[in-house]
């Protein structure tokens, strides 16, 4: 009568293990530099020119899209385009406006 639900015989189950699930794989590692962590303050110059070393040409609203989560004021939007303006230079083809890095 003391046997219960296990039967005669069984073994109670053992506990599960909880486990984390692993982490999906994206490709190869890129470099620290060109990959901003979000809310970890204002954009510096070193990741706009790792940014664009790692890109190449585009177009001023690609660079912006890029950093846009990290501008939260009037004065860090000022300093980072002051930044872009320093380090890119201007470049029109089929006309359209590119920034590339100054050598």
């Amino acid at each position: 009568a003391g046997a219960g639900a296990l039967g005669e015989g069984a073994e109670p189950r053992a506990k599960r293990v909880k486990t984390e699930p692993m982490a999906v794989d994206s490709g190869p590692p890129k470099p620290a530099a060109a990959k901003p962590e979000p809310g970890t303050g204002a954009v510096t110059e070193r990741e706009i020119r790792a940014f664009l070393e790692a890109s190449g040409k585009m177009l001023i609203s690609e660079i912006a899209e890029k950093f846009k989560k990290r501008i939260r004021s009037k004065t860090e939007k000022d300093r980072f385009l002051k930044t872009v303006k320093r380090v890119t230079k201007l470049v029109t083809e089929g006309g359209k406006k590119f920034v590339v890095l100054r050598q």
